[in-house]
């Protein structure tokens, strides 16, 4: 039953990766060397934070690099000011005029370059800010734009909607870009070793590496103790002689064996697996990260990255690490090897895992169809994270109404005990993300991003942390040897019933 439940999720988390992987890229610090054909009139190139220095005047960052286009253009620049970008994005009632209208002058444009065309435009611009972190937007526009045919009142028209602003509907071949050519660097010249990293993911190596060692060091501890310090090497006397726990294990497999109950702990093997999988996942994310601080190159649409095997395979192993313990966490409120060999109302939760799995899987296909980096920072502020979140809340009203049935049909004190811890723990675990969200939205847009990332990794960890702490291999036979418990229960109350007690307890 192990197998094939693996199996199947598996299957599912092999598509829903591959989504996922596309719509949680960082910020891009070196834009291409890349070209597109745009039947745009506009094109989002990038955001990214830079870094603030308290002294007027000091260079945070830079931007250098050229860019080839076919038409007269600009390239323009935005900030994160409520009458800047946020004002002018998805606002269609505003005109061409107003949006490339510079900030002296009353507009919200913080600076445009004109792009000459047929030629190569050498871009070298120096960024200094002294109040605060703050997000730039950046995006060529043409120059043709005040040529847009005329809307109501006289007023050029503006369509401010999804990643294609400034366009008016009609894709008139003398006003869109045709093809463009970038290749820039954007570069926070006060962050060291991480000066490519945007300053909202700034910390991430660090932070990842940290992790890693953690999960590292835990693996490691586990591997030395389970080996050296067992129970299988614990003595104890039995009929006069010395015995230690292994040659007990094989009386008692040869015993359980021959009963029919042969259960071999396939939680605690799984929990094994989500471990070593949440540590390739780090290994890939640093490796990743440890390449992009040195060159800032990462899959954009301006390039196709190699780099891009490593975001795909770290992301993909830390969706399945994250899945899989909900799927586990599914099955113990089922109490599955706890409290019954077999799953309670299996067809039902299959049921229930598929619609999530797959309504997941469909969101974040919606996300990478529909990513708009222009307006949101990671999914969870879109649509389809918004419904990823309410998914996460109906595994939790399921896993809640689980973990009560199994409850009331167990009998064991330990046992009932054990529910308990595990209603507490992994409420707070499902409820953890949508709090996470919620939460951070109280934070600058500058430091969300990894804000959230640094409370996902530890939510993930102390829930994997404590599921080996509860079911430590040494202790996990009190929960799920079901077969001798249900003997040994059924001793004592034979003892209870002859109303005596041994000499030796006396």
């Amino acid at each position: 039953m192990a197998a094939k439940l693996s199996f199947w999720i598996i299957r599912v988390i092999s598509v829903t990766v591959v989504l996922d992987s596309f719509v949680q890229f960082g910020h891009s610090m070196h834009i291409g060397p890349g070209t597109i054909t745009s039947n745009e009139i506009w094109e989002f190139v990038t955001k990214f934070a830079f870094n603030y220095a308290p002294q007027a005047g000091t260079i945070i960052g830079k931007i250098s690099g050229t860019i080839r286009v076919d038409s007269d253009a600009f390239l323009v620049i935005y900030d994160d000011q409520d009458f800047s970008w946020s004002h002018i994005y998805n606002n269609d009632t505003l005109t061409c005029d107003y949006a490339l209208l510079p900030r002296a002058k009353g507009g919200p444009l913080v600076n445009k370059y004109k792009l000459m065309p047929h030629k190569v435009n050498a871009i070298d611009i120096k960024i200094t800010e002294h109040l605060r972190p703050r997000l730039w937007y950046f995006a060529i526009v043409t120059a043709k734009c005040n040529s847009v045919n005329k809307a109501k009142n006289g007023k050029k028209a503006m369509d401010l909607h999804n990643l294609h602003w400034l366009d008016d509907g009609e894709k008139n071949g003398d006003l869109k870009l045709g093809k463009v050519f970038i290749d820039l660097n954007l570069i926070n010249t006060r962050q060291g070793y991480q000066e490519h990293f945007s300053f909202d993911e700034e910390g991430m190596l660090p932070m990842t590496v940290l992790f890693l060692i953690v999960y590292f060091v835990g693996f490691v501890s586990q591997c030395y103790f389970q080996t050296n310090f067992s129970d299988n090497k614990v003595p104890s006397i039995v009929d006069g002689r010395i015995t230690t726990t292994s040659e007990r294990a094989r009386k008692l497999t040869t015993n359980s064996s021959s009963s029919g109950n042969g259960q071999a702990f396939p939680l605690v093997k799984l929990w094994g697996i989500l471990v070593l999988l949440e540590l390739a996942s780090l290994v890939f994310r640093t490796v990743d990260l440890l390449i992009y601080s040195k060159d800032g190159e990462e899959a954009t649409r301006w390039r196709w990255s190699r780099l891009l095997t490593l975001q795909i395979f770290g992301w993909a192993t830390d969706i399945a690490s994250q899945l899989g313990l909900a799927l586990m966490v599914m099955l113990i409120a089922k109490g599955w090897t706890i409290t019954a060999n077999e799953i309670r109302g299996r067809g039902q939760l299959m049921c229930f895992l598929v619609v999530v799995m797959v309504a997941t899987c469909l969101m974040y296909g919606w996300a990478a169809v529909d990513w708009d980096p222009a307006s949101t920072l990671y999914i969870y502020e879109s649509v389809p994270g918004t419904v990823v979140l309410v998914l996460r809340l109906a595994m939790f009203f399921w896993f809640i109404r689980s973990l009560i049935e199994t409850f009331r049909l167990e009998a064991s004190l330990e046992r009932r005990s054990l529910y308990k811890t595990v209603a507490v723990i992994y409420s707070l675990w499902f409820l953890s993300l949508p709090l996470i969200v919620v939460g951070a939205y109280m934070l600058s847009p500058w430091y969300r991003a990894k804000v959230v990332s640094a409370l996902v990794y530890s939510v993930h960890t102390i829930a994997l942390s404590v599921f080996g702490v509860l079911f430590w291999p040494s202790r996990a036979k009190r929960y799920f040897n079901i077969k001798q418990s249900i003997n040994a229960d059924a001793e004592e109350g034979k003892s209870l019933l002859r109303g005596g007690y041994d000499d030796d307890e006396l």
